[in-house]
């Protein structure tokens, strides 16, 4: 999990990497 982990409008949490990972 690199890169700069963001919360997407969608209540997911991207990386830079285009990883999604699921919280909420």
């Amino acid at each position: 999990m690199e890169g700069t982990s963001y919360i997407a409008p969608y209540g997911n949490v991207y990386n830079t990497e285009g990883t999604k990972s699921s919280k909420g």
